[in-house]
């Protein structure tokens, strides 16, 4: 929208975006950052663990044999 201002809209500060959100104020520094992707890196790899066991196993479970009597 343009013009804003002609229908009483005025920018929010600091202050009063503050306020408006409740006085919450969400601060994640790089430790946070840091362990937020630690733990990503760490659930998908136990994600990827559990998939290679699953398929080890069901690989394990396949038995084939092969006959020298075949006719061709």
């Amino acid at each position: 929208m343009k013009n804003l201002e002609n229908y009483g809209v005025q920018e929010l500060n600091s202050t009063e975006m503050n306020e408006t959100n409740g006085g919450l104020t969400i601060t994640i520094g790089t430790g946070g950052v840091g362990n937020l992707i630690g733990g990503v890196v760490s659930n998908v790899a136990g994600i990827v663990g559990g998939v290679v066991s699953l398929v080890a196993q069901l690989l394990g479970g396949i038995s084939v044999s092969v006959s020298a009597d075949a006719e061709v």
